[in-house]
């Protein structure tokens, strides 16, 4: 049945609740979850959007869908949707922006737990009732996940999920892993309700990045933070670029990004919030919110340049140096020139990276990795350098095989973003277990790939007898690459049909040691 209300004074809204239906996807008991999906003019891909949360299983779910005053069809097709499926609250309003389309949602509903989602995007099945599980489970405030980007011909994971979530981690602080801080979007977490009303309470309103500041208010004053690597949200590339995320080209959009991050600057600087919390989020400013505008400032006119600089130059100089490890080379020089009106210099740096991404625009320093200087003339040496975590090796197994009286394993190394096969490398096999580490019980030969184009080395690594220490029952391996005083190691991983190959090697009388596959990763077990 339809019911209608007024809300916000003159603001009327219409409110359809379906008749409750059986046999829907959820689970039967268990904590609620309210998830808010605010759209607007999102017909092509509004159907997706409310069929993949609507049909997530193994949670309690309510999906309130909040129509912002679409004109393109988009309410026929929810009201069709809110229909077919009895766990939909659909609501409508004049158009009033984001951040009070789910203002307006979380009031319409009540639960444990809430959500939020975008109406062009995709929710993978099962992603809320992990994410519900895991803050059952750990007590934490908070559990946010990896993200996958699309549009019509790829999917990619941004830089930021990478490093946020590597790996899983539960029940910590903002504090204990500041990394955190580069993930504020609102749609990959679910959120504890009493812990939210507390807190946060609502987003603000008449501005668009209106989640950085309620997510961010989460994630400082959370008990506890569930940091998963599973994938839980597909954020959507439009590709005919008309989502609010695609015009940082308007200055409007400018403005409203740099006014969010003085208030989120301002809350950080509330008593109570850690020095070392401040300075991760001056790191992501200069990583991840600004240099976004810089490609789009390179065709725009004085006055986007000039606010635009000047946020580079206040956070430049805001930033202590222990902000930089969060800061990615690329993004270092571009905030330096943007800080400096070098408009021309940006414009050729950015090509360079277009065409041949960050490894055409290095060279290799006193062993450190930096842009090259003739494409950054007078930007510090401090600001060319790629981070740490720009700099990975990766190293995987290609075969095993017995040898007289022993086993040989080869695989690759690479460095990222390196090609090996234009530089003198030299690398290294390790036995190790935390804190200990030991020499590989056997010999090592290393050649460059096929071709000097080649970015690995090809590795051999023989058993041929001595002996491994026994303070451990299993050694995994890890391979260490050093390139003129660069060095990075990484655990010697197993593909799936190596692994097969490698079980299927039976265990002679007279090992010492048998290479196993543990979580992934070749290991030596001792015998």
């Amino acid at each position: 049945m339809a019911e209608w209300a007024a809300v916000s004074g003159n603001r009327w809204v219409t409110k359809l609740w379906p008749k409750r239906a059986t046999g829907e996807p959820g689970a039967q008991d268990g904590p609620t979850l309210v998830v808010v999906m605010a759209v607007l003019d999102v017909a092509p891909y509004v159907e997706d959007a409310i069929t993949s949360v609507a049909t997530q299983r193994g949670v309690r779910l309510t999906l309130v869908v909040v129509d912002d005053g679409s004109t393109d069809g988009t309410r026929e097709l929810v009201r069709k949707l809110a229909r077919r499926h009895a766990n939909i609250v659909y609501v409508t309003q004049e158009h009033a922006g984001l951040g009070a389309a789910r203002n307006h949602g979380l009031a319409q509903a009540s639960g444990d737990y809430i959500a939020f989602a975008d109406g062009d995007d995709v929710v993978p099945q099962g992603a809320y009732a992990l994410m519900v599980d895991s803050l059952e489970a750990t007590g934490s405030d908070v559990c946010t996940g990896a993200i996958r980007r699309f549009d019509q011909l790829r999917e990619w994971e941004p830089a930021w999920s990478r490093e946020v979530h590597a790996e899983q981690r539960v029940g910590v602080t903002l504090a204990q892993y500041p990394w955190a801080i580069k993930d504020v979007l609102a749609c990959n977490r679910v959120i504890r309700r009493a812990f939210w009303d507390v807190e946060v309470g609502e987003f603000p309103e008449n501005i668009i990045y209106e989640d950085h500041e309620p997510m961010l208010r989460t994630l400082v004053h959370a008990s506890g933070i569930d940091l998963l690597s599973d994938v839980v949200y597909h954020w959507r590339l439009r590709d005919d670029g008309s989502s609010t995320a695609q015009q940082k080209h308007e200055i409007s959009n400018l403005r409203d990004r740099l006014t969010v991050k003085r208030r989120a600057w301002a809350m950080l600087n509330e008593d109570g919030v850690d020095d070392v919390v401040r300075t991760a989020w001056l790191g992501r400013v200069l990583d991840v919110d600004l240099p976004p505008f810089v490609g789009r400032a390179i065709e725009a006119d004085e006055h986007y340049r000039a606010e635009l600089g000047a946020a580079a130059q206040e956070y430049l100089r805001l930033a202590p140096p222990e902000s930089l490890p969060y800061v990615r080379g690329q993004q270092r020089a571009r905030m330096y020139l943007a800080a400096h009106g070098q408009w021309d210099v940006a414009q050729r740096l950015q090509e360079e990276i277009e065409r041949d991404g960050v490894r055409g625009a290095t060279v290799l320093e006193d062993g450190a990795l930096r842009l090259a200087p003739a494409l950054t003339p007078g930007v510090p040496d401090e600001l060319r350098e790629m981070a740490d975590y720009q700099v990975r090796a990766t190293a995987r197994l290609r075969k095993a095989s017995r040898t007289d009286g022993g086993w040989e394993l080869r695989g690759v190394v690479s460095l990222t973003p390196l090609h090996l096969g234009r530089h003198r490398a030299v690398a290294h096999v390790w036995l190790v277990v935390g804190d200990d580490v030991a020499a590989f019980p056997g010999d090592l030969s290393v050649r460059r790939g096929r071709d000097d184009e080649s970015p690995t080395l090809e590795v051999a690594v023989r058993l041929a007898g001595g002996e491994v220490p026994t303070t451990a029952a299993s050694w995994p391996v890890a391979v260490q690459v050093d390139v003129l005083g660069l060095a990075r190691s990484a655990a010697l991983r197993v593909p799936a049909e190596v692994a097969a190959e490698l079980e299927r090697i039976e265990p002679q009388a007279g090992d010492v040691v048998v290479p196993v596959v543990d979580d992934g990763v070749v290991a030596l077990r001792v015998v």
